[in-house]
Formats: structure tokens, sequence, C-alpha cells
């Protein structure tokens, strides 16, 4: 089974390929907060990942993408899927 840094590597190169940005985030004392904020042409999106084929989101998590995807400019999803996630910005 492949890990969620796995996943994590292969989408930030994915971006990195396309010149956008992929920058991880370490929020001090905020639970839940997505893994990632990425900026590629005219998106931009907040991303938690999790290992494919599952994981488990936590309350705290949901919490934060439904106030991130309340912007009208910003997305916020949960990818566990290689594919799924190029979807998000092709």
């Amino acid at each position: 089974m492949r890990l969620e840094s796995d996943l994590e590597k292969q989408c930030s190169d994915w971006i990195h390929d396309r010149g956008g940005l992929c920058l991880k985030i370490k929020l001090e004392n905020t639970r839940g907060f997505p893994d990632r904020l990425i900026l590629l042409n005219d998106k931009i999106a907040f991303v938690e990942f999790k290992r494919p084929g599952g994981g488990v989101v936590s309350p705290h998590q949901e919490v934060w993408l439904t106030r991130l995807n309340s912007y009208s400019r910003v997305s916020a999803a949960v990818v566990d899927d290689y594919d799924y996630f190029k979807g998000l910005f092709e």
C-alpha cells in the first residue's frame, strides 16, 4: 500500500511541473488545517491528503474544509487519489 507522503509528493511534483506552487502548511496551535496550499494558474486550493484508498477525516478537518469552501475564490478538498487530484486543476 502506498503512503500518504508518496501521494503528496507525486501531486506536488505534478503542480511544480506546471509552474504552480504547492506549499506545505504547518500552523501552530491549529488542529485540522489542510496539508497544502496550492496555487496553479487562476486556482487556489487547500488540500488535505489521505493515504490512497482511505483515511479518516477528523471533525477538526471537516470544520476547516467547510470554512475554506465557503470562500468564493477558494476550494478545499480531501485527496486520496492521484487522478482525482489532477482533475481538480485541469
